[in-house]
């Protein structure tokens, strides 16, 4: 049994770090419309050209506190209430007919998804206003009947959308992966 709880959780940790690296690397990703397009100077008669310094990876910072509660409320799940399952079990009815996984909320800030191989709930925050979106999500989770220690022990994880990890990157913020009453 040591065996399968430790490929269990090795293999949620690669997912997780394949989703937030994905996250990353799509976030700054540079994208180029026409208008933006390199236009190739005509050749200089002189042959001098002025070198060019590359260009620091871009990179979001995340706080590592948030990072480690998630992880360990992923691989060590709490059981959740009563109250909570059922309230779980409501939320998960909302998921399109016949899917496992999927989008069961969305407004302008967040959208809220369930993923069922891991047993997840992750909220992408769509907007660069970062604590209402938290905020909404964690009312929709209570307006569905649960309560704030449930919506914590899901545990509910919060991502980024590639707008909002420009966002964060650009003003220095320090992301954090968990709602605030959780961390």
């Amino acid at each position: 049994m040591k065996k399968q709880e430790t490929i269990f959780i090795f293999a949620v940790a690669c997912i997780l770090l394949l989703i937030v690296f994905t996250i990353v690397f799509l976030a700054f990703r540079p994208e180029k419309s026409v208008d933006q397009l390199p236009i190739t100077p005509p050749p200089s008669l002189s042959g001098s050209k002025t070198p060019t310094a590359t260009p620091e990876p871009n990179t979001v910072s995340f706080d590592s506190k948030s990072e480690k509660i998630l992880m360990d409320k992923l691989i060590t799940k709490q059981p959740l209430s009563e109250q909570d399952s059922l309230a779980r079990t409501h939320i998960l009815s909302l998921l399109p007919s016949g899917s496992s996984s999927g989008v069961v909320y969305q407004n302008a800030n967040v959208r809220i998804e369930y993923i069922e191989p891991v047993d997840e709930f992750k909220a992408q925050i769509l907007t660069t206003n970062i604590d209402q979106a938290k905020e909404d999500a964690v009312n929709w989770f209570k307006e569905n009947g649960f309560s704030q220690k449930g919506i914590c022990d899901l545990p509910l994880n919060f991502i980024m959308s590639i707008a909002t990890a420009r966002y964060i990157h650009d003003n220095g913020i320090t992301f954090n992966v968990l709602p605030k009453e959780c961390q």
